[in-house]
C-alpha cells in the first residue's frame, strides 16, 4: 500500500455535496485499519479537481485531524466551507 498527501478545498461546485465525492467506511487493509473510501467522483468537483480515485483512495483525515468516522469528516467539510 502506498500513500499520498492531496488537497482538497469543499466548495460549492453546481453539483450535491461541497466535496463531489461519495465516501463509505471500509477497511483499509485490515480489519483494525479503516477509513473512508472513496466510491464516487464526480466530474468538475472538487474531489475530481484534487485527483482522487473512486474505488482506490481513502480520505484518512487532515494535518490536524484523523477521521475516525464519518461525522468527523463532515465536521471538518462543513467548517472549511464556512471558514
Amino acid at each position: 500500500q502506498t500513500s499520498r498527501e492531496v488537497g482538497i478545498v469543499p466548495r460549492r461546485w453546481g453539483g450535491s455535496g461541497l466535496l463531489g465525492a461519495v465516501v463509505r467506511y471500509d477497511s483499509l487493509d485490515n480489519v483494525e485499519n479503516q477509513g473512508l473510501r472513496v466510491v464516487e467522483v464526480f466530474p468538475n468537483s472538487p474531489a475530481a479537481e484534487a485527483g482522487l480515485v473512486k474505488y482506490k483512495d481513502f480520505l484518512l483525515g487532515t494535518q490536524e485531524v484523523m477521521f475516525r468516522n464519518m461525522d468527523e469528516l463532515v465536521e471538518v467539510v462543513n467548517y472549511s466551507a464556512t471558514a
